[in-house]
């Protein structure tokens, strides 16, 4: 069905107040575009990111091969970015640049376009929208920087090269909530958790927000901190930290189990139960199944330390399930997403007993029935701060 340009800006313009993701605005956008006329056969969108992982995320829509999605790491930018059009564009800070590449000698200007231009590309325009106002987006690194191709012969016509300009800022504002929406999501996923930024981002932001949840308890620490500390230069010692932190929030995630907090040397995390019986014996096999990958991930960590004579991380992991209030505490000001009640002390005591008890993990009797295979039994016990004795566990099969 052929639209009209103004059918394109109306689509997009709403699609503004949509909550789509940029993947899939892209391709349906450029589907209208063609639609209206215009012979697009391959557009390409970049913008910078806040992410632990990544600095860049680049979308390219081609008519042959569809959408790709690409995440760039934190590195250096590397040579091909100083030789492509769009660096050009940033960097005489123009709005638009538009190359012919079918004419002789063009495509040996940027390597990309004796790419295209094999692959039956004409034109090529590139773009740039601000998400700061006037001042470039090359000055703020924030905003969108893009391209559009055609294979069409003789290029763009003015038909084609108005409406794409008509478009560019809609689109950019499409981007601009979207990235902003990503972004919010990364940061928080990254200091919260996925579960708990998901509860902050729905609104359960104020002080004393919060419910009664069954779960199960992980706490761990890590042995000779204390120690490491002393004989080690800070910024050692901090790599030293994330190393073994790491190990332990990388299985605990891998398992589905949402990490609330790091306490200096030690990690509190979860496995919430969505149901009960069959529910809470699945959240004691997934929080055992992190234990042992934690465990072995910290073995392989230590390979590597005693290669280069330095002594192995050795850590205590206690668990237990029970129900905990999971929500906000704090000041008005100044809150965080975590866990309360006695069954979270109680995971952090038998955390604590594991280095007596000279056992790596510690389990409760509770959890030990729920767990779904044998445990081995570390006698009973009287834990500090706790009324009475219990009955411990650990593995059968300690690595």
């Amino acid at each position: 069905m052929a639209l009209s340009g103004d059918d394109v800006v109306a689509w997009l313009t709403g699609r503004a107040l949509d909550d789509a993701p940029l993947a899939r605005t892209l391709p349906e956008m450029c589907a209208r575009l063609v639609a209206a006329g215009v012979p697009l056969g391959r557009a390409h969108v970049a913008f910078r990111t806040l992410h632990p992982l990544f600095k860049a995320r680049l979308l390219t829509w081609s008519d042959r091969d569809g959408m790709r999605l690409t995440d760039v790491p934190h590195a250096p930018d590397g040579p091909g970015w100083f030789t492509s059009p769009l660096y050009r564009l940033l960097a005489t800070g123009d709005r638009h640049l538009r190359w012919r590449i079918d004419a002789p000698g063009a495509a040996d200007e940027f390597p990309v376009f004796e790419e295209l231009r094999a692959d039956g590309f004409t034109d090529y325009v590139a773009f740039t929208e601000s998400f700061v106002g006037p001042q470039s987006a090359r000055a703020t690194e924030d905003g969108i920087v893009g391209s559009w191709a055609t294979r069409r012969p003789g290029g763009f016509d003015a038909g084609a090269l108005a409406l794409l300009e008509r478009i560019e800022p809609l689109f950019g504002i499409v981007a601009k909530i979207d990235t902003r929406e990503q972004i919010a999501r990364t940061i928080v996923e990254a200091y919260l958790g996925r579960i708990t930024g998901h509860r902050v981002l729905s609104g359960a932001i104020r002080r004393g927000d919060g419910e009664e949840i069954h779960a199960v308890i992980w706490f761990c620490d890590l042995r000779d901190s204390t120690g490491l500390a002393a004989r080690l230069p800070r910024l050692a010692y901090l790599g030293v930290l994330n190393q073994f932190l790491e190990c332990m929030a990388d299985a605990i995630l891998a398992q589905d189990g949402e990490v609330l907090r790091f306490i200096g040397d030690a990690a509190l995390a979860i496995f919430p139960i969505t149901t009960a019986g069959a529910g809470t014996g699945a959240a004691c096999a997934r929080a055992l199944a992190a234990a042992r990958d934690a465990l072995a991930r910290l073995s392989r960590v230590n390979l590597a330390r005693t290669a280069n004579g330095a002594p192995p991380l050795r850590c205590g992991i206690g668990l237990h399930v029970g129900d905990v209030v999971y929500g906000n505490i704090g000041s008005p000001n100044r809150i965080e997403f975590t866990v309360i009640g006695p069954a979270a002390n109680e995971a952090a005591r038998h955390e604590a007993m594991s280095k007596r008890l000279g056992s790596a993990v510690v389990v409760s009797a509770a959890f030990a029935a729920r767990a779904g295979e044998p445990l081995r039994s570390l006698g009973r016990h009287a834990l500090p701060g706790l009324d009475g004795v219990r009955e411990l566990f650990t593995l059968a099969d300690p690595l």
